[in-house]
């Protein structure tokens, strides 16, 4: 998902979240080899940018894999509880919009 694909439907789904307020994060995380993150990223929205081979995220809303071939598609919005996992023996690079959600 390009950013600017992202700050133009993120107004849409913070509505359809409920909410009408909110803030925006770019996160860049850099993964150290086979290193796993769980993020608790509840009352927010986590659209992926850009992601090297060998990174999967999934999250209550699905999962975002390129290399698995069994996965009918890669989704690139992410809530709830996200696990983002390096499954390469080289350090990696993911790049986030997070989407806080302010009531």
């Amino acid at each position: 998902m390009t950013e600017e694909l992202a700050i133009r439907y993120m107004p849409q789904r913070v509505e359809e979240r409920g909410f009408r307020n909110y803030r925006m994060v770019f996160q860049d995380l850099n993964l150290e080899p086979n290193q796993q993150i769980e993020q608790a990223a509840y009352n927010e929205i986590w659209f992926l940018l850009n992601v090297e081979d060998g990174v999967s995220i999934s999250s209550d809303l699905g999962e975002y894999d390129y290399t698995n071939p069994s996965l009918s598609e890669n989704i690139h919005e992410h809530a709830d509880s996200i696990i983002i996992t390096n499954k390469s023996s080289q350090q990696k690079k993911v790049r986030f919009l997070q989407v806080i959600l302010i009531d």
